[in-house]
């Protein structure tokens, strides 16, 4: 390898592109620096005192880039020529990753690193949007370490070198030849080249793990002389090769391609990443949920990856949910009703849905909000479990949501391993990324002071809590047995059930069956409906223990909830929960009721077995914090958006009227069939004003006959 650096006046840019290169390349790699009959006399009389391998070669008279350039690949022939602008500043490793991307297969000719200043390869300022600046005061050393550090290595193929920075393959230019000087004194030179080679079989690509700062435009200037060249040069590129700006338009439009991909992640590398967060799901209750959606904004805001975060919060939102938003730095938007117009304006990287979808319609408008959609699948248990529904349909319409976000959006990442399980069992496998995250189990208590609730008359202490929605699989039927037999064994503090009625699938009526049958334990046993965070804090304050029997769980959160406020919670194993709490607890014992009362009661009491039981989970609390939950989820975007985007464009599945089609369709399978044929063939006609006008002329039998067509399927998805 030699490195190239042809050189015209420029003296600062080339005293800075030089002092880089003898930083960061290799002292056994020869730099040449070939000066094109510089004016400068600070350029002729440039001399360089180091340990590298430095020739300076000198030209009296200025002939250009392209002969300069073929200079370069004749005197160093045999090795690969490596050719950088003089107004370029290269970061650490730059030439062995650009290197490694060369010779990452045996068809490529060239590669080319990212820049700021560099057509389709230019990042820090969107998209094929070139700027002399680097975003937030960055310097270039740690523009490249910072693009190095979250590449995702694609080496996306490209039209065509790009000229700040070009490794050549020996190879190739033996096969392709030197620039054609036809486009003396420079530009298009590589464009012509690269076609050449293109045609005989070799590649061009972008080393995306590669960054150099790049000027721009010290060597050339920008004079009206240099407008005309560029036009001569891109006439005569078009003259020989016809396709090639049609290539690179489409290129620099293509959304899906793995350059896009690789372009989305150096940006955000090098101006953070933009989040966008759905927190339509934060009403006033204060459960798990709720939870996950706080907390998670919370330490993804203060995450150093992360530029900024914006929330999309419900009018319902509670006044404190949203001081503890203001408070971490994100910005709030209510989002109401599902308008396009404000999702436009956010521009974000990716948007984050700490839940998973209930409808098709929360899902469209997620896919409309950025480059990138995640999904934090919580649990399966809704989507396996038809009681939690209304009707047939109503489930239909969940699972359909369920199964078109796990196709549809670009990454899901799972509460827990279970949850994880659970959905392959279940037949939902993800078409983009996976990971597993943990939520954080250090829940912030931002409560000035804990509120008695509603329902309660005195200040009792000494009670068992049951917390969570009154959902049947959270079994506080069997948290009322086992009261019931601690009671016989002597304590005499009541019952609190407390948290929200579902509007389907709750256990209410059987907790009243028990209470029928059990008529003197009714004044001891309160139920207490929707609570605020405050309320929460007051039950956990006088609470002796917290009963937590559920059947199913994806994460378990009350368990850490608990015993960080001192008080032990006794819980199952089931789902999630034996992922996650320590080996060395007791647990319930659904089959003996007595035992686990007598245990139960031992943990009620202070004592040696209390402090033991919540200095265990505190222990193993430590595994499970938020800024370790953002570290992940942020780990997690990198890998979502380092993948080529998911296409999104099935107009059937994502039209307005696909979740009332979805309870239809489960009563008639004939026609959920044959429906997204008709709704994509009606969108083709309708959305091509020509091919409408070819095909169904106004007032022709067939326009009549598309019409009545229309009408039906209007009828049968109204």
């Amino acid at each position: 390898m030699v490195v190239c650096v042809p050189v015209f006046n420029a003296y600062t840019q080339v005293v800075q592109c030089l002092n880089a290169l003898l930083a960061y390349t290799d002292p056994s790699v020869p730099i040449l620096l070939l000066d094109d009959g510089s004016v400068d006399p600070r350029v002729r009389s440039l001399s360089v005192k180091t340990p590298h391998n430095v020739v300076i070669w000198h030209r009296s008279e200025n002939l250009g880039f392209v002969t300069t350039a073929n200079k370069a690949f004749r005197l160093t022939a045999g090795s690969d020529p490596v050719i950088i602008n003089s107004d370029v500043i290269v970061g650490a490793e730059w030439l062995d990753r650009l290197r490694a991307a060369a010779y990452s297969s045996s068809n490529v000719a060239t590669a080319t690193p990212l820049t700021n200043h560099g057509t389709m390869l230019s990042v820090g300022n969107g998209r094929n949007k070139a700027s002399s600046q680097l975003p937030g005061g960055l310097l270039p050393a740690q523009a490249a370490e910072r693009v190095a550090r979250v590449s995702p290595q694609l080496r996306p193929l490209i039209p065509t070198a790009i000229g700040h920075c070009t490794y050549f393959r020996r190879h190739a230019l033996d096969i392709v030849g030197l620039f054609d000087e036809i486009f003396s004194p420079g530009y298009s030179e590589e464009v012509d080249f690269s076609q050449r080679a293109l045609a005989m079989g070799l590649v061009h690509l972008c080393a995306d793990d590669v960054f150099v700062f790049h000027e721009g435009g010290s060597s050339f200037g920008r004079s009206d002389k240099l407008k005309a060249l560029i036009i001569e040069h891109d006439e005569l590129v078009r003259q020989r090769y016809p396709y090639y700006f049609h290539w690179v338009r489409a290129t620099e439009r293509d959304p899906g391609s793995p350059l896009a991909a690789t372009l989305l992640v150096a940006d955000a590398a090098l101006r953070g990443i933009r989040l966008v967060v759905d927190g339509s799901n934060l009403g006033p209750t204060s459960m798990g949920t709720q939870t996950v959606i706080l907390e998670s904004v919370k330490a993804l805001a203060r995450h150093a990856a992360i530029a900024e975060v914006t929330v999309l919060v419900p009018e319902s939102a509670p006044e404190w949910a949203l001081a503890e938003l203001g408070q971490c730095g994100a910005k709030v938007l209510v989002s109401g009703g599902h308008t396009r117009s404000w999702q436009r304006r956010l521009d974000a990287d990716i948007v984050y849905r700490p839940s998973q979808v209930t409808r098709v319609s929360e899902l469209e408008r997620l896919l409309g909000m950025a480059r990138r959609v995640v999904i934090w699948q919580l649990d399966c248990i809704a989507y396996n479990n038809p009681a939690y529904f209304v009707d047939w349909s109503r489930w239909a319409i969940y699972r359909r949501a369920n199964q078109l976000a796990f196709r549809l959006t670009d990454g899901i990442a799972f509460l827990s391993q279970t949850s994880l399980r659970d959905s392959r069992t279940s037949g939902l496998v993800a078409s983009g990324a996976t990971a597993v995250v943990y939520p954080g189990t250090d829940t912030e208590r931002t409560s000035s002071e804990p509120k008695k609730p509603p329902g309660i008359s005195g200040s009792e202490s000494g009670f068992f809590l049951s917390l969570g929605v009154s959902y049947k699989h959270k079994n506080r039927v069997v948290a009322m047995r086992i009261w019931q037999e601690a009671r016989a064994q002597g304590w005499e503090g009541g019952l609190v059930l407390a948290g929200p009625s579902p509007p389907q699938g709750d256990s209410l009526a059987d907790e009243d069956e028990f209470l029928l049958a059990h008529p003197e334990l009714k004044s001891s046993v309160l139920r207490l409906g929707v609570l605020t965070s405050d309320e929460k804090e007051w039950l956990y304050e006088r609470a002796a223990l917290v009963l937590y029997p559920s059947t199913v769980e994806g994460f378990g959160l009350v368990p850490f909830e608990a015993a960080a406020r001192n008080v032990p919670c006794l819980s199952t194993r089931a789902g999630a929960l034996d992922e996650v709490l320590p080996t060395d607890i007791p647990t319930i014992n659904l089959e003996d009721v007595a035992a686990t009362a007598s245990f139960a009661l031992e943990l009620a009491r202070d004592g040696p077995s209390r402090e033991a039981f919540c200095g265990s989970l505190k222990s193993r609390a430590h595994d499970f914090t938020w800024d370790r939950t953002a570290d992940s989820l942020v780990d997690f975007f990198w890998g979502v958006m380092s993948r080529p985007s998911l296409e999104r464009d099935r107009v059937a599945e994502l039209s307005s009227k696909t979740e009332a089609r979805a309870g239809r369709d489960a009563r008639s399978g004939a026609f959920s069939k044959i429906y997204p044929l008709v709704a994509w063939g009606i969108a083709q006609v309708v959305e091509r004003p020509r091919l409408r006008k070819a095909l169904v002329p106004r007032g022709s039998l067939r326009f009549r006959l598309g019409r009545a067509i229309v009408r039906s399927v209007d009828r049968r998805t109204r």
